[in-house]
């Protein structure tokens, strides 16, 4: 089956970093990358329309620097995938970010986004940089978001985090199986209840359904684990640093669950920074 994967990039060493990651991840797997990068209208002036040709719109004007700039950052990554079946395409656009990027899913009907983080430092984004939040948010698509500095390893160990009572669909869960088929030895199931919500029993009742067979994946083991009284960062913060994992899948129904995810239950600023890979599924895409 043919994997459609859109790369986002902004030539930065960080989106480079999760671009590689991509191709190791899906290696072995026929995959088509649409690589896109989306002009921003801060990075142009006056100065590029004035420069503009007669002929051409004012649209081709201020991406063409672009496009050149990213078939020439393609090539640089042909190296990296002469044994497989991939095909990069490039692709470039000016809009509102979260924008761009769901027009080209829904074009070209992707299954997953990937992106890196770009390293901003400001506290209330200390987990990812502004685009990977907004797309978080405003995408409805399975987000593969690569922190920066982390070395591909295999897909032994996954967590699969929860923080209400949802009981995931088939459908849901398919972009999870799919990744994690054949490639997986074992799912931690992790259920997070704050002590405001006292149904603890519920969730875990729940996870140790989806245990059984977790995410269909037969040859999967699964060890389910529930956290009571900690904010969702504080949980995950504290479940990652006693278990070593590979990935952390985080399932949000709604934005609320999102922002619960994001933010410390005291000060509402982003706590929760990621060491490994975070791939985010909105339960009702």
């Amino acid at each position: 089956m043919m994997n459609k994967i859109l790369l986002l990039t902004d030539f930065s060493d960080n989106a480079t970093q999760a671009i590689q990651y991509a191709f190791k991840l899906w290696q072995g797997k026929p995959c088509e990358f649409y690589v896109l990068n989306i002009q921003k209208s801060s990075d142009f002036t006056t100065d590029d329309l004035l420069t503009a040709k007669p002929h051409e719109s004012i649209f081709t004007s201020i991406i063409a620097d672009n496009k050149s700039a990213l078939d020439a950052y393609i090539e640089t990554l042909r190296p990296l995938i002469e044994n497989e079946d991939f095909t990069l395409i490039p692709k470039v656009d000016y809009d509102v970010f979260t924008d761009s990027v769901n027009q080209v899913i829904s074009n070209y009907v992707i299954d997953y986004v990937v992106l890196g983080t770009n390293g901003v430092s400001d506290a209330r984004e200390s987990l990812f940089g502004s685009n990977a939040l907004q797309v978080m948010r405003k995408v409805h698509c399975p987000t593969l978001i690569v922190p920066e500095g982390f070395e591909f390893r295999p897909l032994k160990e996954v967590l699969f985090t929860q923080t209400q009572q949802i009981k995931p669909s088939p459908q849901q869960l398919e972009p999870v199986v799919r990744l994690l088929a054949g490639r997986c030895s074992n799912v931690h199931l992790l259920g997070i209840q704050p002590e405001s919500e006292p149904n603890l029993g519920q969730l875990e009742q729940g996870l140790t359904q989806l245990a059984e067979d977790p995410f269909g994946v037969l040859e999967t083991k699964a060890v389910v684990e529930s956290l009571q009284g900690l904010s969702v960062p504080q949980a995950v913060n504290a479940y990652e640093q006693l278990n070593e994992v590979d990935l952390h899948v985080f399932m949000v129904q709604q934005e609320s669950l999102l922002s619960r995810f994001l933010k410390g239950s005291d000060n509402g600023k982003i706590s929760h920074k990621t060491p490994v890979p975070l791939l985010v599924i909105h339960a009702e895409s």
